[in-house]
Parts: C-alpha cells; sequence; structure tokens
C-alpha cells in the first residue's frame, strides 16, 4: 500500500483524513447513477467552507485504508461525466472535475455559495432509484440526507443565507461578498448595489441591501500628511510631491469604523488626476525598497473603482507599479526575485532601526 501511494506521488487530500461534509471515501463506484446524483447534490449543498468538496472512489471507507486495484470506471474521461450532467434538469449548473491516480478516481465538487441550494426540476430514476425534483438534499459530517427525504428546515435556511451571504458576521468579509455580486463596475451595475450621498468631506456609500454597511472616501488636509511624508512615499514614483494628495477609505459597519484604506491622487490638476491604491513595497536583502505592486483583486482596488466610477475613470497603475492579480501571483513574483512585502511604513521603519 505505502509502495503504492509513494508511486502515485503526492495526492491532494490525506487518505486517512476523517469522512466529513466535505470528503467521503468509496471502495467501488456506485451501482446505480441516482445515487450517484444524490450523493453529488448533497455534497454541493454541504455547509463546508473549504473550497472543494471530494468523492473519492478506490479506497475503503474504513481505516487502514486499502487502495482497490480491480477498480472499474464509472465514466472513461471527463466529458462523459458532464455529458450525464448536463441532460439532468439542475436549477444551478454544479462545478464538479474528474481526477485520477492509479486505480484512485474523485470527483471534485467546487463551493460555490452564491448558487445554493442545488435541486433537480425534475425527478431522476434510475431504475427503481429516484432523486425526487424540489428535494433539497446536503451533508451533515459524513451523513446524507436520505435520497427518499429533503433536508430539515434550518438546514435549507442555512443554505439560503449563505447563497445571500446572511450568515457573514466579519464586516470586512461582509464587504468582500458584497462586492462580489458586482457583476462589472460600469455605473449600473454599481448602483443597483450601492447608493451614493455627498457631504463636505467627500463621497459615502452604502449598500442598498444592507444599509448598515458603508464606505466613507475622505480627502486629508494637509495640514493631516505634511509634505515630508508625501515625498518618503511617492517619491520613488517619480510624481512632484506637490501634486500629490492623499485621500482615506473608511469601511463602517453600523457607524463603527473597521478598517480605513489609503489611496492617492496624483497629477491634481482639474480633469486630469489619477488614483492609485497605496502600493506595498519590495525590498531586497538590504532594506532597499527596489519596486511597489498593487493587487487588483483587493478590497481597497474594488472599494476605488466604485469611488472612480463617477467620474468615469480607471484606477491608476505606473509603469514603476508592479500590478498583480492575487496575492499569491505577488509572492510568487517577489520570491523568485528574492525580495520581501512591506506596506506598513512604521513598522519597516521599526525593522530598519534594528
Amino acid at each position: 500500500m505505502e509502495d503504492y501511494l509513494k508511486e502515485l506521488g503526492d495526492l491532494p487530500f490525506d487518505i486517512n483524513e476523517d469522512e466529513s461534509d466535505s470528503i467521503d471515501f468509496k471502495e467501488t463506484w456506485h451501482k446505480n447513477k441516482a445515487e450517484l446524483l444524490h450523493d453529488i447534490l448533497c455534497f454541493a449543498n454541504s455547509l463546508s467552507q473549504k473550497k472543494y468538496k471530494r468523492l473519492i472512489v478506490g479506497l475503503t471507507d474504513k481505516k487502514p485504508r486499502a487502495v482497490n486495484p480491480n477498480l472499474k470506471p464509472l465514466f472513461n474521461n471527463e466529458s462523459e461525466l458532464h455529458d450525464w450532467l448536463r441532460n439532468i434538469k439542475i436549477n444551478n449548473g454544479i462545478r464538479i472535475s474528474m481526477h485520477k491516480w492509479g486505480s484512485i478516481e474523485e470527483l471534485r465538487i467546487a463551493n460555490q455559495e452564491k448558487r445554493k441550494p442545488y435541486f433537480l426540476y425534475e425527478d431522476y430514476f434510475d431504475g427503481q432509484k429516484r432523486v425526487k425534483a424540489g428535494a433539497v438534499y446536503t451533508r451533515n459530517g459524513s451523513s446524507n440526507t436520505p435520497i427518499d427525504k429533503t433536508a430539515k428546515d434550518y438546514e435549507v435556511e442555512n443554505l439560503w443565507k449563505q447563497r445571500f451571504g446572511l450568515n457573514i458576521k466579519d464586516p470586512l468579509e461582509r464587504l468582500k461578498f458584497e462586492l462580489k455580486k458586482i457583476s462589472s463596475f460600469h455605473k449600473d451595475s454599481i448602483e443597483a448595489h450601492w447608493s451614493c450621498t455627498y457631504d463636505d468631506g467627500g463621497q459615502s456609500f452604502f449598500n442598498r441591501l444592507e444599509p448598515s454597511l458603508a464606505i466613507t472616501f475622505e480627502s486629508l488636509s494637509s495640514e493631516t500628511i505634511c509634505e515630508e511624508n508625501i515625498d518618503a512615499k511617492w517619491g520613488a514614483l517619480q510624481y512632484p510631491c506637490s501634486a500629490a494628495r492623499f485621500w482615506e477609505i473608511t469601511v463602517k459597519w453600523n457607524e463603527t469604523k473597521v478598517q480605513k484604506f489609503d489611496f492617492v491622487e496624483v497629477d491634481c490638476s482639474p480633469g486630469h488626476g489619477k488614483y492609485l491604491p497605496v502600493p506595498m513595497k519590495m525590498l531586497d536583502q538590504d532594506n532597499n525598497v527596489v519596486d511597489f505592486c498593487i493587487i487588483s483583486s483587493s478590497i481597497e482596488f474594488y472599494l476605488l473603482k466604485i469611488f472612480l466610477n463617477r467620474f468615469n475613470q480607471n484606477v491608476h497603475v505606473p509603469k514603476l507599479v508592479q500590478l498583480f492579480h492575487s496575492l499569491d501571483e505577488a509572492q510568487g513574483y517577489a520570491t523568485s526575485q528574492n525580495l520581501r512585502f512591506w506596506n506598513n511604513e512604521d513598522e519597516y521603519l521599526e525593522e530598519i532601526e534594528q
């Protein structure tokens, strides 16, 4: 067994993991496709926060697990799996992929919270087995909702809460959820979700469905930010410090400030202002700032898009600043260049003094 697993290489799951609402082990494939569909729906509706739910076939469900060397494939390839699912009347598309390591096969079901709950529009039969239309199946621990029943009221309620983000208590996580609802950052798409108000200090937005969640954009006065600070932060961006102005984005929940983000306006002449988030610094081994980067999937980048929509402008990214889609992509670049990240000025100065 151990020698066989070594030959397969690294598996994306632990074969000794207990069965749960995110993973199940089976020695053989289902003899009935209605039972397989039932398993897929249960995993798709699982409340597990893991990115993927895994149905592992070819390993015994009891420990110590053993490989079934005589496993007969149910589908020859992923296309056959998708062709089968395509003919089943499911209310929303389930993102599912198929993977194989020797005699071990996996169905990997993506966690798509905004599409839950999944159910059938029409009954699905295979022989005497039936998956019922309208029934919501889910998975609690290692147990599925029975195929001839439906999930309990509170389980269905939790699935709808997950779909609409009502189960998210952390304000920043809720903000991320609401930002993902905006399919594009054109004016109509933003105004469908956010309302804008103006005051002397700047602009404020509140979420139409969750008014307790608000965002304010405020220009900082020259008394708040001195010229030396501007020169220290933006001199490397080759903008004259006299033409730079700082703005502050504040996220509020029930009028309580929960997070602040900075962005800067450069080339402040009327009609020519350019806006960008405060970039993260990249330092070499001698603590010299050698590069800057901005993450386009960050909260502050999306918030700045909402702000700039009113002026029909895009986020400005100078040529001297690296633009990455994700933090992982930025970290990969930094590692390849033997660099480190610093985003906090005080932390940076403290490290230099040490």
